[in-house]
């Protein structure tokens, strides 16, 4: 993260996809996850062999002015609600690349900036077909059109 007059002004992450895995939702079980942990990792969707990495710069750090639009709780998504920021102070844009395909995106954030120290926590949710993601699963498959991410950031000097 770039930082001037405890402002961000930048920045850029990486995310390791061939290190990905799952652990939930809740209830699930260790065969279960692992078997979704090498599907994703498949070219049905993150095609990790070709794209192990992907990208998040940001663009522009704006005071979070609008409201909170609260998003249906998804019982299976339950582990990651402890990223869900219910009092934003930030949105956060930047160009989001997966399987080399960038788009512009945007989301809240609640970002505090310390003497060498900012942490940042969003969840949001990405449209994954304009990445490119299109598994189409089967008609009694519980495949949704979103991704639901949940960022967990602290950076230090």
């Amino acid at each position: 993260m770039q930082v001037q007059s405890g402002t961000i002004t930048g920045g850029k992450f990486v995310m390791d996809l061939s290190g990905l895995t799952v652990t939930g939702p809740k209830g699930s079980d260790k065969a279960g996850n692992d078997k979704l942990t090498v599907h994703l990792k498949s070219p049905d969707f993150f095609d990790v062999a070709n794209y192990p990495e992907a990208t998040f710069e940001v663009t522009a750090v704006t005071p979070f002015t609008g409201e909170q639009v609260a998003e249906q709780e998804d019982p299976r998504q339950a582990d990651i609600s402890k990223y869900k920021v219910d009092t934003p102070t930030h949105t956060i844009s930047g160009n989001l690349t997966i399987k080399n395909i960038t788009k512009n995106i945007q989301f809240p954030a609640r970002i505090m900036v310390m003497d060498d120290t900012v942490n940042a926590m969003a969840k949001f949710n990405i449209d994954r077909s304009q990445w490119d993601l299109k598994y189409t699963g089967k008609p009694d498959d519980l495949i949704r059109k979103e991704i639901h991410l949940g960022i967990l950031l602290k950076a230090t000097k």
